[in-house]
C-alpha cells in the first residue's frame, strides 16, 4: 500500500492538504472516528461486527464497534502494521507488520495476539483464501507471496511473483489469488491448488490495491500513477474496462448492497464510487487527509475509510444516498 515518504516503502506524492469532511455531491455524509497515529489498513470482522484499523505510526490496531462507531480496544502488534484480513474459520485477524517482516494474529474473542508468523521482506498486503483456509501475504521487497496455513500458523509455501507486490485479493470462483505488482505494472494470478502463477495481466501504472467483485466476477485494480482502475474479467484474465478516478488511487472495496466499488484517492482526499453495472463513476465523496484503506461492513451497509494524516476513519453510510 502506498504510504507517505519516510513511513515505509514507495515514496508516494505528498498530499494536497487536509480535506474538509462533509457532504458530497452524492449526499453521503461521512462521520469521522479517531484512531491511532497513521491509520493505513482496515478489515471487517463479521462475527464481532467490528472494524480493525492498523495504525502504522503507533504500532497497534484499533478495534471499532460498528454499533457505536467507537474504539472498544487497542491491540499492540509489530512495527508499522500495514494491512489486515479476517479469518472467519478461526475468528482471527491477521495483521501484517511492514517493518518487522511478520504477521500478528489477533483472536477476536480476546483481542490479544495469539501468534506471530515471520514472512518476507516488508509485507504490504494480505488476503484470505476460504477454500484452503490460508492467508496470502504479499512481500514488497522479496517479490513473492507467503502462504500461511491457519491450522498451523506457519508458512507452507512461498510463490515468486512480479516486482514489488503491493496488493492482493482472492477470487473464490476461480480459486485464484490476484497480486498487484507495483514495479512491473501487472497482476500475477496464482492458482491456490498449485501455488503457481497461471497468468499475468498488464494493467495501469503503479498498481497498488486489488478488490474482488463477486457479482460481476471481476477484479478491480487501482493504478496509483495513471489515476485509474483496471477491471479484469476472471473468465478471460484480461482487462475489460479502465475507469478514471481521483489522484493517487490506493485501495478498493466492494459494496455488495449497492453493487459498487469504493476507491480511495490519496492525492485528492476523496473516495470514488464506481457502479459495477456500468463501470462508470456515480459519486465522489470527500473524506479526510490522505485516505488509504477501505473496507465494507455488511451488517450496517457502511464503508470505512482510513485517513493517514487525519488519524481517523470516515464512516460512509450508503443509506444516506439521495
Amino acid at each position: 500500500m502506498n504510504v507517505p515518504m519516510g513511513s515505509g516503502h514507495g515514496a508516494a506524492p505528498a498530499p494536497r492538504g487536509a480535506a474538509q469532511v462533509g457532504a458530497s455531491a452524492s449526499g453521503l455524509k461521512p462521520q469521522a472516528v479517531p484512531t491511532g497515529t497513521g491509520p493505513v489498513g482496515v478489515a471487517y470482522d463479521p462475527a464481532k461486527k467490528e472494524i480493525f484499523i492498523t495504525n502504522s505510526e503507533s504500532n497497534n490496531t484499533s478495534v471499532i464497534s460498528d454499533t457505536t462507531d467507537k474504539v472498544v480496544a487497542t491491540v499492540a502488534v509489530g512495527a508499522y502494521p500495514d494491512a489486515a484480513a479476517y479469518d472467519p474459520v478461526r475468528k482471527e485477524m491477521f495483521v501484517i507488520n511492514d517493518a518487522s517482516n511478520s504477521t500478528s494474529i489477533i483472536s477476536d474473542r480476546t483481542n490479544k495476539v495469539v501468534a506471530t508468523v515471520a514472512v518476507g521482506y516488508e509485507p504490504d498486503a494480505v488476503a484470505y483464501d476460504a477454500a484452503r483456509s490460508e492467508m496470502f501475504v504479499a512481500n514488497f521487497y522479496s517479490g513473492n507471496v507467503s502462504v500461511i496455513s491457519d491450522v498451523t500458523d506457519k508458512v507452507v509455501a512461498t510463490v515468486a511473483v512480479g516486482a514489488y507486490p503491493d496488493g492482493v485479493a482472492y477470487d473464490p470462483v476461480k480459486r485464484e489469488i490476484f497480486v498487484a505488482n507495483l514495479g512491473w505494472n501487472d497482476v500475477s494470478v496464482i492458482s491456490d491448488t498449485t501455488n503457481k502463477v497461471v497468468a499475468t495481466v498488464a494493467v495501469g501504472a503503479y498498481p497498488d490495491g486489488v478488490a474482488y467483485d463477486p457479482v460481476k466476477k471481476e477484479m478491480f485494480v487501482t493504478n496509483f500513477y495513471s489515476n485509474d482502475v483496471s477491471v479484469i474479467s476472471d473468465a478471460t484474465d484480461t482487462v475489460v474496462a479502465t475507469v478514471a478516478v481521483g489522484s493517487g488511487p490506493v485501495e478498493a472495496a466492494y459494496d455488495v448492497t449497492m453493487g459498487e466499488m469504493f476507491v480511495t484517492n490519496s492525492g485528492s482526499n476523496n473516495t470514488t464510487v464506481i457502479s459495477d453495472a456500468t463501470n462508470t463513476v456515480v459519486a465522489t465523496i470527500t473524506v479526510g487527509n490522505y485516505p488509504l484503506g477501505v473496507a465494507y461492513d455488511a451488517a450496517t451497509a457502511e464503508v470505512f475509510v482510513t485517513n493517514y494524516y487525519s488519524n481517523d476513519v470516515n464512516v460512509i453510510s450508503g443509506s444516506s444516498r439521495v
